[in-house]
């Protein structure tokens, strides 16, 4: 089977407790093609996993898990308490995945692979994914706003 290094970035703007917070980050997702549908896998958010008919689906039931996940943490707290959650539950590695995500294909991770249509994502390093941070913003009221993008890992180059 196939396994598919992925990194997810996202932006997510709430209302809170009487105020609106920004969380900003990303995670690495392994993704993988099984019985007939896509699941993935985060290394951080405790292993958080999704499944749909498609990568993008997956990508999407992802997402909207992450989603519901912010949004019942700013749900009746204050900004401190909010904060804190969040990032206690982003900051929940699954050792597991992680250990299987930095095992998958070198070749995918230079784009020797063509498949599933992702050797169209752009490419970032691994040091490059934003961690996980809750911005306190001056007034509540902020439509909900969500950015995200998904990309693939460049391999380091190797000192000969």
């Amino acid at each position: 089977m196939r396994r598919y290094p992925l990194i997810l970035t996202f932006t997510y703007t709430v209302d809170g407790n009487g105020y609106a917070a920004r969380v900003t980050g990303g995670t690495r997702l392994l993704a993988h093609h099984a019985d007939d549908e896509w699941v993935c896998s985060a290394v951080s958010f405790g292993g958080l996993e999704s499944r749909g008919a498609t990568l993008h689906e997956a990508h999407d039931a992802f997402l909207a898990e992450v989603r519901a996940i912010v949004l019942e943490s700013a749900s009746g707290v204050a900004f401190a308490q909010f904060e804190r959650e969040v990032l206690d539950i982003a900051g929940s590695l699954d050792p597991e995945v992680a250990e299987r995500w930095s095992e998958a294909p070198d070749e995918f991770r230079r784009g020797a692979l063509a498949a599933d249509g992702m050797e169209k994502l752009r490419r970032i390093r691994e040091a490059d994914i934003p961690p996980v941070a809750v911005h306190l913003l001056t007034a509540p009221g902020v439509v909900h706003e969500i950015r995200t993008e998904l990309t693939i890992p460049m391999t380091q180059s190797r000192a000969a």
